[in-house]
């Protein structure tokens, strides 16, 4: 009994002349944040925060610069910045674009197929002629005769 008293009262005094400390500032270049089996799951840097799924897969970005989000293969697939937001492809080429301008459409191949703005609405051939189209013929100020 009395070697037990002597190795708790021990442990004790160890645990309070030890206080914990807490620095009041933690300076890096980047944090890192894993899940319990080590799998990365966000990083911050200075200019953005990425976050990752399940699987490691970078899923979202918010950077200085905009904000991303990704599909499940890790491919850029919605980006919202100060030009709008942007939809894009599988195969990662910009599909829609959206903003005060209007709304561009564009086929697999990033060839714009649709325009539509204030101006009126012009659909687009496969080699960028102009099919369709009201008000201005290419949305660059003529006008249709």
């Amino acid at each position: 009994f009395g070697v037990m008293s002597l190795l708790f009262a021990t442990v004790v005094f160890i645990g309070m002349a030890m206080p914990q400390q807490i620095p009041d500032v933690i300076s890096a270049h980047e944090f890192h944040v894993v899940d319990a089996d080590g799998a990365p799951r966000a990083r911050m840097l200075i200019d953005r925060t990425s976050y990752f799924d399940e699987d490691g897969m970078l899923r979202a970005t918010s950077a200085s610069d905009g904000i991303g989000y990704n599909d499940a293969n890790g491919t850029g697939r919605i980006w919202v910045d100060q030009y709008g937001i942007g939809y894009y492809g599988e195969n990662g080429t910009l599909r829609l674009r959206m903003n005060s301008g209007g709304i561009v459409v564009a086929d697999d191949n990033g060839t714009f197929r649709t325009r539509m703005n204030a101006s009126g609405f012009v659909s687009y051939g496969e080699k960028g002629d102009v099919i369709w189209s009201t008000g201005q013929d290419d949305l660059t100020g003529r006008t249709r005769n």
